[in-house]
């Protein structure tokens, strides 16, 4: 980058890094091994290894010493927590969703547009025994489902027209 020293570049590419390790982790694993995530994220042990003594320093990682496996800290947990409770459109939606919720008996989402995509912000899960409900927090394509075509239509012409061409790849 013009303008940037190199170890501003080195500073930027360690917390990009460090990122990319918290990001490592999902649902689906929940658990990672030093070599699961040094494989996931294509970096060396030992530089993984250092991260991730970081991050566990500042309780964003924390390291289950009889399996040895890593998982997100309880810092992520209260820093998501501060960020659920300052955002004013959950506690507006929340008590409409829950009764909607009541009278259909189905799951209400509600989702917010996020750069292309459509993430799950809250959810009132629904009162039958099958019932699909959408992961908090998970990016979806707005072209897939029902609620992604709602949030699209009133989009313009020209995000539209972005959207869709990528559909087509």
């Amino acid at each position: 980058m013009p303008g940037t020293s190199h170890k501003e570049n080195e500073s930027l590419r360690t917390v990009q890094r460090a990122l990319d390790i918290l990001n490592c982790f999902s649902l689906e694993q929940p658990e990672l091994s030093l070599t699961e995530i040094s494989n996931q994220i294509n970096l060396a042990k030992s530089t993984t290894t250092r991260l991730l003594a970081t991050l566990e320093h500042n309780q964003m990682i924390s390291k289950n010493s009889s399996t040895l496996k890593y998982k997100l800290g309880q810092r992520l947990y209260y820093l998501g927590y501060i960020t659920g409770k300052s955002t004013k459109i959950r506690e507006a939606a929340k008590p409409v969703m829950d009764q909607l919720r009541d009278l259909i008996k189905e799951t209400v989402n509600l989702y917010v547009l996020e750069n292309d995509y459509r993430v799950c912000f809250e959810q009132s899960e629904g009162l039958e025994s099958i019932r699909h409900s959408a992961k908090i927090g998970e990016p979806i394509p707005l072209w897939d489902g029902a609620s992604g075509h709602v949030l699209l239509a009133y989009q313009d012409d020209e995000f539209k027209d972005t959207i869709f061409k990528k559909n087509r790849r």
